[in-house]
């Protein structure tokens, strides 16, 4: 008895632990966000729908980029996994 209630406890650290840690998407889009807002630009989500939020298609997500920088045309060329911005 005394085990399964060690056992028990034990599970129960374990989840919340890893329920605390983010995930592997989530840093990844941290880190996006993180160089974009480097890069002087502010992302702001647009969710459209009731169940959005849910859905983690990066396909049906709408982002507003809101320029800080002082670059009146500028574009991003998608190299690999790294967006790169530059000015013609």
């Amino acid at each position: 008895m005394e085990l399964l209630i060690i056992f028990v406890v034990i599970s129960f650290l374990i989840g919340t632990i890893s329920f605390a840690l983010p995930s592997k998407s989530s840093k990844e889009i941290s880190e996006l966000r993180l160089n974009a807002s480097r890069l002087g630009l502010k992302i702001i989500p647009s969710n459209i729908g009731k169940n959005s939020f849910k859905n983690r298609d990066v396909n049906l997500m709408i982002y507003s980029f809101k320029n800080e920088t002082n670059l009146k045309e500028a574009h991003f060329i998608r190299d690999k996994d790294e967006l790169i911005l530059y000015s013609p």
